[in-house]
């Protein structure tokens, strides 16, 4: 039986904040024996509604911050992780950017958001580059995704 003042909302599923590697993305790892890398996070034996998500939101670099004409080598994601996460591939966000984390508390809802870097221009529905919606009233779940592939705004 539940406690009266108890919540019987589900617990949010970890989300990882990240930076320093020059450009930003979203990465997802998920839950159960068909995980590439559950067992090495240690949620292969947990449910697939299970995962940790990760938000990489490089600070400020402008000096290496500069956008890539193509995606290759360590920038696409082979792992998948990034699919998960309902980006795409070589959805990494390059050129001045940074992330931002809005709560809406009247709708249950987190927006974890990478926008460009023009800060004064960062309002701008357009200047969100790549971004998730979470619903924490159902364990935090992908409600809404978008990615503008490698920053192309």
């Amino acid at each position: 039986m539940m406690d009266a003042g108890a919540s019987s909302k589900s617990p949010c599923n970890p989300v990882t904040i990240v930076g320093d590697y020059h450009f930003s993305d979203f990465k997802m790892i998920r839950g159960g024996r068909e995980s590439l890398y559950g067992s090495a996070y240690g949620i292969d034996s947990r449910s697939d509604s299970d995962y940790l998500i990760q938000i990489m939101a490089s600070g400020m670099s402008h000096e290496t911050a500069v956008p890539h004409e193509s995606c290759y080598d360590y920038l696409v994601d082979y792992s998948g992780m990034r699919k998960e996460a309902r980006q795409e591939s070589c959805g990494i966000v390059t050129g001045p950017n940074f992330g931002r984390i809005r709560l809406d508390w009247g709708n249950d809802l987190v927006r974890l958001e990478i926008v460009g870097g023009d800060v004064d221009k960062a309002l701008e529905a357009d200047k969100m580059l790549a971004g998730l919606v979470l619903d924490m009233s159902d364990g935090c779940k992908i409600v809404e995704a978008v990615s503008k592939q490698r920053g192309d705004v």
